[in-house]
């Protein structure tokens, strides 16, 4: 089944989400447009990193853009400037993704090291001149308990991503957020299998 999808606020939204949880979405969007976010580590930070770090930040109009930017009338050039000091691109961070819950499903199969065992160290990406920053990329793991590290050649590097996408229970209704940087942030009605 295709899916139908309507803009709000430049998301893609399900047509079949119920319509009080699209408007609690956009109250959420306007928020973000019409606020002012202070410039501050945690807000140059993204939607998505925050995802990744499993903070609870509501949904904004783009999950690639720093909290910074979420506003209209945001200083975009302050905020990029800002953002490659505090997070320079290629800088390793084990916090993006510590929990085991965010490894690729694919992690042991590609790299041979138990998940349970494991977590991913990734590397902040850079800043575009759009205030956009793509999902970061995983280049080494890390044992939990030894603390050994263990660097990835670029193919196995090339076939590990974090995750795109994620279920999550809004106001009720159970939606799937699907993190697109080339083809736009999506919201998904998630069926139960009977519903189907």
């Amino acid at each position: 089944m295709d899916l139908q999808y309507e803009e709000r606020f430049g998301v893609k939204v399900d047509t079949r989400i119920p319509a009080a949880l699209k408007a609690w979405l956009c109250d959420e969007f306007e928020a973000w447009k019409t606020g002012n976010v202070e410039v501050s580590r945690r807000s140059l930070l993204t939607r998505y990193e925050h995802f990744i770090y499993g903070s609870g930040v509501p949904p904004t109009p783009d999950p690639f853009k720093p909290l910074a930017l979420q506003h209209e009338g945001a200083d975009l050039g302050a905020v990029i400037e800002a953002r490659r000091r505090v997070y320079p691109p290629g800088k390793e961070d084990i916090g993006i993704c510590k929990a085991r819950h965010y490894i690729t499903e694919d992690f042991e199969r590609v790299t041979g090291l138990d998940r349970m065992k494991h977590f991913v160290i990734a590397q902040y990406p850079e800043i575009d001149e759009n205030g956009r920053i793509r999902i970061p990329k995983i280049v080494a793991a890390m044992h939990y308990h030894e603390g050994i590290r263990i660097d990835f050649n670029e193919d196995v590097i090339s076939k590990l991503q974090l995750p795109t996408s994620r279920e999550v229970n809004w106001r009720g209704t159970n939606v799937r957020e699907v993190f697109d940087f080339t083809g736009g942030y999506r919201i998904e009605l998630v069926q139960k299998k009977e519903d189907s």
